[in-house]
């Protein structure tokens, strides 16, 4: 259901799976709320922002609800929403909910795991084109590095954060003065 072959599929299959679901299991069955957070993630695919808005913020709701707000599944509904706001032009509570999500990720999953790399990256990015310049330099500069490691040269999160380091810091930032431990990082 989130990744549809067209559109109509997507209409099609997407709503009756839905309420299929709510009916048979109920509106807090783990299956239904993972239904309605993939109807969410497949109308932003599909870029129905508004829709995708809507459905975004109840999956959240959903989740928060079910799981609690730190759950990995909270703050994988918490970042789909953060794209979402920012496609709709609501940067300032996109970028509020992707450090939420950083910040949670980086507890339970640690500050070098793929999730954490992708959504630094995406908040650095969201920063930059909010104004934050500074704070995203830091935060790219310090995600490079892990990136280049872990997730390797190639990768989108290590192109972002590249990308940021070289047009923010103006080609002159070679390591993050915010290491992983608050130390320097050199970049690989």
């Amino acid at each position: 259901m989130a990744h549809p072959d067209t559109e109509e599929e997507f209409d099609a299959i997407g709503p009756r799976v839905v309420a299929l679901c709510e009916e048979r299991l109920g509106e807090d069955s783990f299956t239904t709320v993972t239904a309605r957070h993939n109807y969410a993630y497949g109308l932003y695919v599909l870029g129905r922002w508004a829709e995708a808005e809507e459905a975004a913020r109840a999956a959240l709701a959903d989740r928060e609800r079910i799981h609690g707000p730190e759950h990995y599944l909270a703050l994988s509904a918490a970042v789909l929403l953060s794209w979402v706001l920012d496609k709709c032009g609501q940067r300032e509570e996109a970028v509020t909910l992707a450090r939420r999500v950083v910040s949670g990720q980086e507890r339970a999953l640690g500050v070098d795991h793929p999730y954490v790399l992708a959504n630094r990256s995406g908040l650095a990015a969201l920063l930059a084109a909010s104004g934050g310049s500074t704070e995203a330099l830091a935060l790219a500069a310090r995600n490079l590095p892990l990136c280049e490691r872990v997730l390797g040269p190639d990768a989108s999160a290590t192109g972002t954060s590249r990308a940021l380091v070289d047009e923010l810091g103006g080609g002159r930032a070679e390591g993050s003065p915010l290491g992983q431990d608050g130390g320097p990082v050199e970049r690989a």
